[in-house]
């Protein structure tokens, strides 16, 4: 489910053609906010895992011509430490793929990411390079 739809401009639409073809693209949306488990929304600067451990940091929301809901987000490059790199190169992904976003800061220009599991804080080491 999205938020605030609105159609997607002429420059994003260029982008998705390019990336999901001219048939996917035909009345697609764009949303900034997105519901992406219950009671669990993902907007535009959010740092998110996905359900492959991945950390990413989310952009945008759209919805294709064929009902398939995807998002740009940009992929945290692990660093050592729970620290990851800023994003440089956006990815589409599918939305379903979102697990949840989590506590973030930045420090140093690095992004470290910190989550709370069984109702204690935990780092997240295992999604770092040493």
């Amino acid at each position: 489910m999205y938020l605030l739809r609105k159609p997607a401009s002429q420059q994003l639409q260029a982008i998705l053609v390019a990336e999901f073809g001219l048939m996917a693209v035909g009345g697609a949306q764009v949303a900034l906010v997105a519901q992406v488990a219950a009671g669990q929304t993902a907007q535009r600067g959010d740092k998110a895992f996905l359900k492959n451990g991945e950390v990413v940091e989310v952009c945008l929301h759209c919805r294709l011509s064929g009902g398939l809901l995807m998002t740009l987000c940009y992929p945290l490059e692990p660093v050592g430490r729970n620290r990851f790199k800023l994003p440089v190169q956006g990815q589409f992904r599918a939305t379903e793929e979102i697990k949840r976003t989590c506590l973030w800061r930045l420090h140093e220009g690095l992004i470290t990411v910190e989550t709370e599991m069984q109702g204690e804080s935990s780092w997240v080491g295992a999604m770092s390079a040493p």
